[in-house]
């Protein structure tokens, strides 16, 4: 049975045809309690079907109190439900089942104190975890080896032109200073001062190699040694809400 707000004063009330701003006027022999509370009643009517649902509570409250009937707990209820104040309207709906025995009523409020009591369930449950999501980064691009061979083949011809400069002077020099021994002359001189600049640009040659051969054994130990991969990107997830169920429309 799906129920709107109940007109809990339609069994003593006429159907209500006048202004939502003038109260229609008392039944005959009508108590006063029954008059005030019918007019509060009209009011809460209208601004619960404005949407206003705390003004609307407002109004069924003071009608309750006024006089209490039972339907007044349900429209009291609904209030609370709209405003989501679960917990006061289970205990207004409550007492509204308390106070009849029909069967039909008591099934369809306790379907909805079981949904609100899972709403209620639902809200106080502790927050969902995180979720972790792992982003894999992309895959280095291979290691290139060109600059490192292309060093060491700097290295190996720089290399074979110091030994080129230097290996034939000593053999050159023994040449020469025999010559010396037997006709010292300038032109002995002359070559032996080559011989000695021979020398000092194959050592040198010798250096410019060795440096070479130095870094290139740092570029091929860069190239060759693993790539470290860097850590998976760490992504948290907001927790998805818990679902709640939808509100009686009325």
């Amino acid at each position: 049975m799906s129920r709107a707000i109940v007109f809990c004063l339609a069994f003593a009330l006429p159907a209500f045809a006048q202004s939502p701003t003038a109260p229609p006027p008392p039944a005959a022999g009508e108590d006063p309690d029954t008059t005030r509370a019918r007019e509060r009643f009209k009011l809460g009517q209208d601004k619960f079907t404005a949407g206003d649902y705390a003004g609307a509570l407002k109004e069924f409250e003071v009608a309750r109190m006024i006089k209490a009937l039972p339907e007044l707990d349900y429209n009291i209820g609904v209030c609370h439900e709209h405003l989501g104040q679960y917990r006061e309207a289970i205990g207004a709906l409550s007492a509204y089942m308390a106070s009849t025995v029909d069967p039909a009523i008591i099934t369809e409020t306790r379907a909805k104190i079981a949904a609100l009591e899972q709403k209620v369930a639902a809200a106080n449950a502790p927050p969902a975890p995180q979720t972790i999501v792992l982003v894999a980064p992309a895959a280095p691009p291979p290691p290139s080896y060109a600059l490192p061979a292309s060093m060491g083949v700097a290295a190996l011809a720089i290399a074979a032109v110091g030994v080129a400069l230097v290996a034939p002077v000593p053999h050159e020099y023994n040449d020469l200073s025999a010559a010396w021994d037997q006709a010292p002359s300038p032109s002995l001189s002359a070559a032996a001062d080559y011989l000695k600049t021979r020398l000092e640009v194959g050592y040198a040659l010798f250096a410019v190699a060795g440096a070479v051969a130095i870094i290139d054994v740092i570029l091929w130990a860069r190239a060759s040694r693993r790539v470290e991969q860097p850590a998976p990107t760490r992504t948290l997830l907001p927790p998805f809400p818990p679902a709640r169920s939808t509100l009686f429309n009325f």
